[in-house]
């Protein structure tokens, strides 16, 4: 989905519809000639020699100024967990203040040293490692501060396990980890739904020979995506 819905911009060169809605969450924008592209992966921010690197589905950079690095969750119902603890071969204690606890580290991955790097240290205080069964989610983070730029989540508005709203606020495992960060990594966090980007697309114009094709196939017509 994530392709079908960004990727014409990208062609286009039009980051316009993305770009507003990021203004609403008074999120910053990169400068200069900006360029799009899928799949964004540096094998050195983590010391990644080997195996599958930290990969995010979307990136959006310009010659200055932070990047937007964009994870697409649609149908998933949460983010992937440590293939290490889940295998069994971890007890999942909190490695962050003792990296050799942690096998990653012991092989030469730099999670926890970007941690400390960016000011997470307060993630220490629980007995549990964050990453158990957020695995995903602080990578993919971690890469973008590290890359200088904003962590933005893409889903879809019809599945609650990331974000909803609840009759405390704000729900979903997205907003749950996001309150666990820091407040210096807040303005650097944000999320937007598909519908709101299509919606976004459909104000901007300039779309309307794909974006209805769009809607329909995805069944966003009718379901609040204005």
């Amino acid at each position: 989905m994530a392709f079908n819905l960004i990727g014409p911009l990208i062609v286009r060169n039009d980051y316009e519809p993305i770009r507003t809605l990021l203004a609403s969450r008074n999120l910053p924008w990169p400068a200069g000639d900006i360029t799009g592209r899928f799949e964004a992966e540096d094998r050195s921010v983590f010391n990644e020699n080997y195996g599958q690197p930290t990969s995010l589905d979307v990136a959006i950079t310009g010659d200055d100024g932070p990047g937007i690095y964009i994870e697409s969750k649609f149908t998933e119902t949460g983010f992937g967990g440590c293939s290490v603890y889940s295998a069994g071969d971890c007890d999942g204690r909190n490695p962050l203040h003792e990296p050799s606890l942690c096998y990653l580290d012991h092989i030469g991955r730099s999670y926890w040293r970007r941690l400390r790097e960016h000011g997470l240290e307060g993630l220490a205080q629980g007995p549990i490692c964050p990453m158990t069964l957020y695995y995903q989610f602080f990578r993919e983070m971690l890469f973008a501060l590290h890359m200088g730029g904003s962590f933005i989540l893409l889903h879809d508005k019809r599945n609650p396990s990331f974000s909803v709203d609840g009759p405390h606020g704000n729900r979903g495992s997205f907003s749950f980890l996001i309150e666990q960060l820091p407040d210096h990594c807040h303005n650097r966090m944000g999320s937007i739904s598909v519908q709101e980007v299509a919606a976004s697309i459909r104000k901007c114009g300039g779309h309307d020979d794909w974006i209805g094709e769009f809607e329909a196939k995805y069944g966003l017509n009718g379901t609040g995506n204005a």
